[in-house]
């Protein structure tokens, strides 16, 4: 059978495509990971239980540039009870508390966080004809999981967000990824702030209007009273 050449627009589409799934499959998962940092476990139903510790396991097999995929039966040895799980989270919330302050004020300009990893192996290769010398990381359960945190984060991580729509004092402070250039968690915390901050530069307006929508009031409450009698 002759070999059939593949043509290079036909190739470079084909790596275009293969790009876009694999872009969208992180997305995928970085939005996974940042809503399991902020569920709470304990109340979370038995089946839905279940169902988050298959999702951290299938999170350990998540093919990332420069990780080696685990071998087949490491799947059937993770076994995640209720411990191991919100142990998992404890740690993840950690991180992401450092690295992504609630408070921009005190965040320290390069914040350093220090992930064990466990037990991995780093595979040198050479990269083609240029000289370079590559490296693909070879890990387990649970080290494997852990390198799959740490490579989305270096992939998306500028994409995570906290929110900082503030009330009163207090801030949303939810995590999240954001859509170009979006700054909070939700609709809701978007118009909570472009409130405040209007209260903030009007607030000589906003109460002269809360006097006048209160008179109103009283002056319909006295109109029905006098009505009536």
């Amino acid at each position: 059978m002759p070999i059939q050449r593949i043509k290079p627009h036909v190739l470079n589409e084909r790596r275009r495509e293969r790009r876009a799934d694999r872009a969208a499959a992180q997305e995928q998962w970085l939005h996974w990971l940042v809503d399991f940092v902020q569920v709470s476990i304990r109340d979370l139903p038995a089946v839905a239980r279940r169902e988050l510790q298959e999702k951290v396991a299938e999170f350990s097999h998540v093919r990332l540039s420069g990780t080696l995929p685990m071998p087949p039966v490491a799947n059937a040895r993770i076994q995640l009870n209720l411990r191991e799980l919100l142990s998992m989270q404890r740690q993840l919330r950690a991180i992401c508390e450092k690295l992504w302050t609630r408070d921009p004020d005190s965040a320290r300009t390069y914040p350093f966080v220090r992930v064990e990893l466990g037990y991995s192996t780093v595979h040198l290769t050479p990269i083609g004809s240029s000289g370079r010398i590559g490296f693909m990381i070879e890990a387990e359960w649970p080290a494997r999981f852990w390198w799959t945190v740490v490579k989305l984060f270096e992939l998306h991580g500028s994409r995570i967000r906290r929110c900082i729509s503030r009330q009163k004092s207090m801030r949303c402070g939810r995590l999240f990824v954001r859509t170009r250039r979006q700054m909070f968690c939700s609709k809701t915390c978007a118009r909570r702030e472009l409130a405040r901050r209007w209260y903030e530069l009007h607030r000589n307006e906003a109460q002269r209007r809360r006097r006048a929508a209160y008179a109103n009031k009283k002056a319909v409450v006295r109109r029905n009273n006098d009505s009536v009698s």
